[in-house]
């Protein structure tokens, strides 16, 4: 309520919606007795029986195109949103979507394409480019939805032993979900690397899958992996983020080995994680965290190659 009271109403509605919070704050605010809650509550309950009725939507959509590639015989596993708005949130309508994530495998992608075109997707002109360039490609359907079609968990920006890491976790995966340790994995890898570390949202997965994944998580595990994929940095940066905006509780061991080292880490530390804990920005941020977690001096050079020829 002392929050609520001290902001502006316009301001802090325009920062709800931009990190897509609505219909989680809607969630919150209903049983809060106070004037500023109700103003509030009725401006993001709108936000939320939106999710709700685009969740309908896409749950329908993803069953098909499940079952499309079911029938072609193409290996899949649901990413992000889909996987998790159920088994974290409970009610999937405080989880919104821009989109369905599905990963198969690289050899797959362009049987994977012709599946979805036959229900009605639409492939973007680039995606033999996306195919050679990036991990996925984004599909348009009806009712703007849009299905991310991924061959890969991570692209070139994190480095080759990623890559190694992207294919151990698709034969350990089971039932068309990654393992809680590597679906954690992964959304920091893309929280980081992908964003920037911008979203509000992406550490409310984080948050979530620390604290209602107490027995699936292990954590000793985690600090493994994310050691032998290179990628100690990225993970730490999003869970350290996560901590300091949301207080989940994650083992100060595991970002303890987790925390890189150098320079490098010191600017990130001092200068940036502050400024990102208060979701707030800076110019090329995409480029910029990913240079300044990347656990090895070769894949920075790479990044920065990568960058001045695209």
């Amino acid at each position: 309520t002392r929050v609520l009271g001290a902001a502006e109403p316009e301001p802090l509605l325009a920062a709800l919606r931009r990190e897509r919070l609505g219909p989680l704050v809607a969630s919150v605010v209903r049983g809060v007795d106070s004037a500023e809650a109700r103003a509030l509550a009725a401006r993001v309950e709108t936000d939320y029986y939106a999710a709700a009725r685009r969740y309908i939507l896409q749950a329908a959509a993803f069953r098909d195109v499940a079952g499309a590639f079911t029938a072609a015989g193409l290996p899949h596993v649901v990413l992000k949103g889909m996987a998790l708005a159920e088994p974290l949130y409970g009610n999937p309508a405080l989880r919104p979507m821009d989109d369905v994530d599905v990963l198969v495998l690289r050899s797959d992608a362009r049987r994977a394409r012709e599946a979805l075109e036959t229900l009605g997707w639409r492939a973007p002109a680039s995606f033999e480019h996306d195919l050679r360039r990036r991990a996925a490609s984004m599909f348009v359907g009806a009712a703007g939805l849009a299905v991310d079609l991924h061959w890969d968990l991570v692209d070139d920006k994190s480095g080759p032993a990623a890559g190694r890491w992207a294919r151990g976790a698709w034969t350990r995966a089971r039932e068309g979900r990654l393992t809680p340790t590597d679906a954690l994995v992964h959304a920091c890898v893309h929280l980081t690397v992908n964003h920037g570390l911008l979203g509000a949202l992406a550490r409310c997965d984080i948050a979530l899958m620390a604290t209602r994944w107490t027995t699936a998580l292990d954590w000793d595990g985690l600090v493994e992996v994310a050691g032998d994929a290179r990628l100690r940095g990225c993970v730490w940066a999003a869970l350290r983020c996560t901590e300091a905006t949301l207080r989940p509780g994650i083992p100060a061991r595991v970002l303890t080995a987790l925390a890189p080292r150098g320079p490098r880490a010191r600017a990130l530390g001092r200068w940036l994680l502050p400024r990102f804990a208060r979701l707030g920005s800076v110019p090329g941020q995409d480029y910029v965290v990913p240079l300044l977690t990347m656990d090895r001096a070769r894949d920075v050079a790479a990044l920065l190659a990568r960058r001045l020829t695209t």
